[in-house]
């Protein structure tokens, strides 16, 4: 068995798990959904456009961090989880620039983990080292790709 058939594998395992477990298990979940993800850009995948299907499940599971995280307390920007979430708005953000953009509904005012009031208030706009480009061109990306 191939090291990706093999993820792809625990990956189902993992996601088939109760929801309590999978909690437990999430920033492990999500690092091999984008990982996945990235295996498939980089390889040419088997299907086409395959990638987006790992990018949609780490979108599905983000969901998940942003049900919790209104019950938390405000969260270590430096944690694992936020480094996660960074990892997808940057693979997002390029996705909306290719030829088939963003899927109908995935061009969200708000990035992912945001609540209403923190996109009301000014965000600080800087050079993210992980992203490789400004974090103001996020949205101008997807709306490249909304066009």
């Amino acid at each position: 068995m191939s090291l990706k058939a093999s993820s792809i594998a625990q990956l189902r395992s993992e996601l088939l798990l109760p929801t309590q477990q999978q909690s437990q298990m999430r920033d492990a979940v999500l690092a091999t959904a984008l990982t996945l993800c990235m295996c498939e850009i980089h390889s040419g995948g088997d299907q086409p456009r395959s990638w987006r299907l790992h990018l949609e499940g780490a979108k599905a599971i983000l969901s998940t961090y942003q049900q919790t995280s209104s019950n938390s307390a405000s969260p270590d920007p430096n944690s694992q989880s936020n480094l996660l979430k960074r990892w997808y708005t940057s693979i997002e953000a390029l996705a909306a620039t290719t030829s088939r953009g963003l899927r109908a509904g995935q061009l969200p005012l708000l990035s992912p983990g945001m609540e209403m009031s923190e996109a009301e208030t000014e965000v600080e706009v800087f050079l993210d080292d992980y992203f490789g480009f400004s974090t103001d061109l996020v949205d101008g990306f997807k709306e490249i790709g909304a066009a």
